[in-house]
C-alpha cells in the first residue's frame, strides 16, 4: 500500500470499517486481525456510522500504531465534523533513567465485529519489554445528537521492576492517560478552557488566554480528579477541516474506576511554548500523584475511562 491510503475492511448499511496509511503518522503500521483473520498492516482504523438522512459520519480514528485515539461527532445535518483534539488512551512515564516515555511500541492490534453494542477493537503493545499494555476500546454502533462516547480500559502487566524518576513525583512522573488538544492563541484553537471536576469537591475550570503563561504546568496545588474536559467556547478563526475549525470538538474523559486508589489521581496540565497549529500545545493528563518509587515484577493495574466528544460551546 502507498502512504496516505484508505481500505474498506468492511461495508454495509450499519457500519464501514477502513484500514488507514499516512506519512504524517511517524510509527510504523502494526498488524491488524479482524474477527481472528489477518487483514494486514495499517497505522489507523476509521469508523463511519449511520445518521440522519442515511449519511454515514467519520466518528473517529484509532491509531493503532500509536495507542491515539482521535473522535468526533456527527454535525446537526449529519456530515461529520472535524477531527481535533486527540486522547493518549496508554500511561506515559518518566523513568529513574530520566527517560519520558510517551507512548509503548504496539505490538498488534485486533477487531471484534460480533458484539450488539459495539466495535471492539484491542491494542497490544509493550515498554521494552518491562511492562505489558492492552487497551482495550469499546465504540458503540449508536450515536447521540452532536455526541459521541467510547469506553476504554487499560491494563497494565510489569513483566521486570519499573523504577520511576522521584523529580517530578505529583506532578508528572506517571500519567494514567492524556489528552492533546491545540491552543495557539485567543482566537485559533482546538480547545480554551480545561475543567476539572470529582465528587464531593467543587469543579475547578482554566480560561486559556493570550495572557496564560507557556511552557509551564497549570496546575500549582493538588486537585483530585475524575473527570478531565478540554473544552472549545465562542468561535476559533481555523478553516473548516485543519487544525483549529470552528467545529473540532470539545473532549470529556471520566474515570469510571480504577485499581489505583482514586483519591491518588490527581489532574494536571501543560501549555507549550509552541503556537504553531500543526503541534499538540496543550496537554492535560491524569496524574498517579503517590506513585511508588519502583512498580514492582509481576504486579498489574487497571483502570476504564470513557471519552466523550461533543460539539463546542458557541
Amino acid at each position: 500500500m502507498k502512504p496516505n491510503q484508505r481500505v474498506i475492511l468492511f461495508k454495509d448499511h450499519r457500519y464501514v470499517l477502513k484500514g488507514m496509511l499516512s506519512d504524517t503518522i511517524p510509527e510504523s503500521p502494526v498488524p491488524i486481525l479482524k474477527d481472528g483473520e489477518t487483514v494486514g498492516n495499517f497505522q489507523g482504523i476509521e469508523l463511519f456510522l449511520p445518521t440522519i438522512g442515511h449519511q454515514l459520519p467519520l466518528v473517529m480514528v484509532d491509531l493503532v500504531s500509536n495507542a491515539y485515539v482521535r473522535l468526533t461527532y456527527p454535525r446537526k445535518n449529519g456530515a461529520t465534523a472535524t477531527l481535533g483534539t486527540s486522547m493518549i488512551t496508554a500511561p506515559s512515564y518518566r523513568s529513574v533513567k530520566g527517560e519520558f516515555r510517551l507512548i509503548p511500541q504496539v505490538t498488534r492490534a485486533e477487531i471484534y465485529t460480533d458484539r450488539l453494542d459495539g466495535l471492539r477493537i484491542v491494542t497490544f503493545a509493550e515498554y521494552d519489554h518491562d511492562v505489558g499494555v492492552e487497551i482495550d476500546k469499546l465504540y458503540p454502533w449508536s450515536i447521540g445528537a452532536e455526541k459521541y462516547t467510547v469506553t476504554i480500559r487499560t491494563q497494565l502487566q510489569f513483566r521486570n521492576d519499573l523504577l520511576l524518576q522521584q523529580l517530578l513525583s505529583g506532578v508528572d512522573k506517571f500519567r494514567l492517560f492524556s489528552i492533546a488538544s491545540m491552543y495557539s492563541s485567543a482566537d485559533l484553537y482546538d480547545a480554551n478552557l480545561v475543567r476539572v471536576s470529582a465528587p464531593d469537591t467543587e469543579s475547578f475550570a482554566i480560561q486559556l488566554s493570550d495572557a496564560t503563561s507557556r511552557d509551564a504546568y497549570l496546575f500549582s496545588s493538588r486537585k483530585v480528579v475524575s473527570s478531565l474536559e478540554v473544552s472549545k467556547r465562542g468561535v476559533s478563526r481555523g478553516r473548516r477541516n485543519t487544525p483549529g475549525s470552528p467545529d473540532s470538538p470539545s473532549i470529556r474523559a471520566t474515570v469510571v474506576s480504577s485499581s489505583i486508589d482514586m483519591n491518588s489521581l490527581v489532574a494536571q496540565g501543560y501549555l507549550h511554548g509552541s503556537t504553531d497549529i500543526n503541534d499538540d500545545s496543550l496537554s492535560l493528563w491524569v496524574e498517579w500523584a503517590d506513585a511508588p518509587a519502583i512498580l514492582e515484577k509481576g504486579s498489574e493495574m487497571n483502570w476504564v475511562v470513557t471519552y466523550t466528544a461533543q460539539a463546542p460551546e458557541i
